[in-house]
């Protein structure tokens, strides 16, 4: 089971660094990422430091929780190992997903045409909702694991 978790984890991630070059490809100069009332951007960033710090979020992410299993190969036993080695990289997986319908609202709202981005917003929140039920799950793993 480890080896289908780390191999969707691998795919997520060259997925997500292939959004975040189609998205880099398509932004224009000045990124918006801070709206007003009416929905105009009125905070920017430059496309180039919009890539960069995506790729350093990326890899932070996901080098953390490979290095985490890493970590733990000769401080767990091998039940519990096997359950962090899941978790973890099931989790990094749910962040990557996260990241991709973050970067595709973010190049949503800045493209030039007329689309109701706000629509995307129950994407997010079910990321989020992801995320949350991950953290949440950890501990009743965990405990189940070392019964």
């Amino acid at each position: 089971m480890n080896k289908v978790i780390k191999m969707v984890w691998g795919v997520s991630l060259l997925a997500t660094l292939a959004c975040l070059l189609f998205v880099y490809a398509s932004l224009p100069a000045q990124v918006g990422y801070e709206s007003d009332q009416v929905g105009q951007a009125v905070a920017f960033v430059t496309r180039d430091t919009f890539f960069y710090i995506m790729l350093g979020v990326l890899s932070l992410t996901n080098v953390l929780f490979y290095g985490l299993v890493h970590y733990a190969n000769s401080r767990f036993h091998e039940g519990l190992l096997d359950t962090l080695r899941s978790w973890s990289f099931s989790f990094a997986t749910v962040l990557n997903a996260f990241f991709v319908v973050g970067m595709l609202f973010i190049n949503t709202f800045n493209s030039g045409e007329q689309f109701n981005y706000q629509n995307l917003g129950y994407l997010i929140y079910f990321t989020l909702g992801l995320i949350m039920i991950w953290l949440l799950s950890f501990p009743f793993i965990v405990i189940k694991k070392l019964r």
